[in-house]
C-alpha cells in the first residue's frame, strides 16, 4: 500500500511539472524560414513560447499526435510552423505575418 501511495504521489508530481505547458508551443525545423522567422518576432516581442525542434523524434510524435485529432485528408502536405496556442493548433498557416501580429496584440 505504502508503494502505491508513493508512487501515486510521484506520478502526481511528474504530471504537474512536465505536463504543464506554456500557452504558446511551436513545432520548428532548423531548415525551415518561417520557423526561424516565427521565433525571431516571438524573441523580438518577448512572447514566452516553447519550441518543439522536429529533429527530436518525441517531439515529431507530439506533433502528429495533435494532427491526427484534425481529421486531415490523406496525403496533406504540411507547412510549418505548426503551433498550439491557447489549446487550438494552428497549421499551414498561409498569412504568417498576420498570424504573427495577431500573437503580439494578445500578448499585451
Amino acid at each position: 500500500m505504502k508503494n502505491i501511495l508513493l508512487l501515486s504521489t510521484v506520478l502526481l508530481f511528474s504530471i504537474s511539472i512536465f505536463g504543464q505547458s506554456s500557452k504558446l508551443n511551436i513545432y520548428t525545423q532548423k531548415s525551415c524560414s518561417r520557423c526561424q522567422k516565427t521565433k525571431l518576432f516571438l524573441n523580438s516581442n518577448k512572447i514566452k513560447f516553447s519550441e518543439f525542434p522536429l529533429e527530436i523524434e518525441r517531439n515529431g510524435e507530439k506533433m502528429d499526435l495533435l494532427l491526427s485529432s484534425q481529421n486531415l485528408p490523406s496525403g496533406f502536405q504540411l507547412t510549418l510552423p505548426v503551433v498550439e496556442w491557447n489549446g487550438k493548433l494552428y497549421y499551414n498557416i498561409k498569412n504568417l505575418d498576420s498570424f504573427l501580429n495577431t500573437l503580439q496584440k494578445s500578448n499585451k
